[in-house]
């Protein structure tokens, strides 16, 4: 089994549907990767490492689909909460770390999206025109880092091309640096839907399709066997690879031990301390007032990210293993306002889609016209669901959830309401 990452472990009750529309079993939410990144620390990233391999074994899952090191281009990239930096040496170095701890619980990880997936924008067939040096120095050099240090079980290639070609059939980049210069030996996955050309996707070393193409793929496959197409030397060798995966995972169940949720919920928060960064204004080096906020998130915090979901089943509670309560007059009190994402490029999906809570707002801001912010369609969750005096409370989850989502599916699909698409 494969499961959801890199902050927690997103292990669905019943029918996965890889988009959280189902339950998922409680697990510790640990900070953002971006926020793991600020804390510069090898041994604390290990023990985050070390702590979801653990919760992997409990849940039976062979592999957890994390870290993602892509570099943050820009500051728009609907995904860079689960990045680590636009720094590629940091990058590198804390997801190995991170890998490696994952794996000395015998618990695979898989570092994606290989490579240059920096926008979810288009991402699906956008192609990234790079010069060679930039490739490698930049986009490339985080992934080379962990995969010599840390050698991952698993390695996902991305949506968008590279210089013409789809990264799931890039020989260039799976076969000839992935593999041949970097030594890489486990397995390549596709991510959801993305090989566009399954024969050649197999010759660039693309060896497990996520599922999708209904079994039309195989039946390629078969053809360019016997046709000669495609080198029976080389399905060989993706077999070897899967089964190889398949045999690191079959004990896991004898494995499984109990794990002390309660101190990985404290690693969690002495993680999300270790993130914060304090910036003195040493001899009034910068004009700036006593006290100053700096940026608008010091004044309206904003909760984004996979480890933040709401269930959107009647049980309508958050999958956080501990629970926040704001305390009177703090800033977790003034969170009023919820908002509910849904990609910009399925839409007409929304009504079987999870609407997952990734942005708060106070008191004094509207929240009634929708917007889109890169890729994302965003809009007020009072247009659908009235909140009162404080975050939206658990039982109002339960009323009748499909009738909203499809409320919502109709006013994202609104162009009065949505604006241009």
């Amino acid at each position: 089994m494969v499961t959801d990452g890199p902050h927690d472990l997103r292990k669905q009750l019943s029918g996965g549907d890889h988009v959280g529309l189902n339950s998922s079993v409680p697990t510790t939410c640990f900070p953002a990767t971006s926020a793991m990144a600020c804390t510069w620390d090898h041994e604390l990233l290990h023990a985050v490492g070390v702590a979801l391999g653990h919760e992997s074994l409990k849940e039976n899952v062979t592999v957890l689909l994390g870290p993602r090191v892509n570099i943050k281009r820009h500051p728009l990239c609907g995904r860079n909460f689960e990045y680590y930096s636009e720094d590629p040496m940091l990058a590198g170095e804390l997801a190995a770390a991170w890998i490696n701890g994952v794996q000395s619980q015998s618990v695979g990880a898989n570092i994606k999206h290989f490579v240059v997936n920096n926008q979810e924008t288009a991402r699906m067939y956008i192609d990234v025109i790079v010069d060679e040096r930039t490739l490698r120095e930049i986009y490339l050099r985080a992934f080379e880092i962990a995969v010599k240090k840390s050698s991952p079980w698993t390695v996902m290639s991305a949506y968008n091309r590279v210089n013409g070609e789809y990264c799931a059939e890039h020989d260039q980049l799976q076969n000839k640096i992935l593999r041949d210069e970097w030594g890489f030996a486990g397995l390549v996955v596709s991510d959801w839907h993305a090989t566009n050309q399954r024969v050649k996707g197999l010759r660039a070393s693309l060896d497990l399709e996520k599922p999708g193409s209904g079994g039309v793929n195989d039946v390629l496959i078969s053809r360019a066997v016997k046709s000669g197409e495609l080198p029976e030397r080389l399905l060989d060798q993706t077999a070897t690879r899967i089964t190889s995966l398949l045999l690191a995972g079959a004990d896991i169940e004898e494995r499984a031990a109990p794990v002390d949720l309660d101190e990985h919920h404290q690693l969690a928060r002495r993680v999300a301390a270790e993130s914060m960064v304090l910036l003195k204004n040493g001899e009034a080096l910068l004009p700036m007032p006593t006290h100053a906020n700096i940026g608008i998130f010091t004044q309206v915090p904003r909760i984004q990210g996979a480890s933040l979901r709401f269930s959107v089943t009647s049980s309508g509670r958050l999958l956080s293993v501990s629970e926040y309560t704001p305390m009177p007059g703090t800033l977790g009190d003034l969170l009023t306002a919820i908002f509910v994402t849904v990609h910009a490029e399925n839409p007409h999906r929304m009504n079987r889609q999870a609407a997952r809570v990734v942005a708060v707002r106070d008191r004094s801001e509207s929240g009634e016209a929708a917007r889109r912010r890169d890729g994302l369609c965003v809009c007020s969750f009072t247009d659908y669901c009235r909140i009162k005096d404080s975050v939206l409370p658990h039982d109002q989850w339960q009323e009748d959830q499909q009738t909203q989502s499809r409320s919502l599916a109709r006013k994202l699909r609104s162009p009065e309401e949505s604006g241009p698409r």
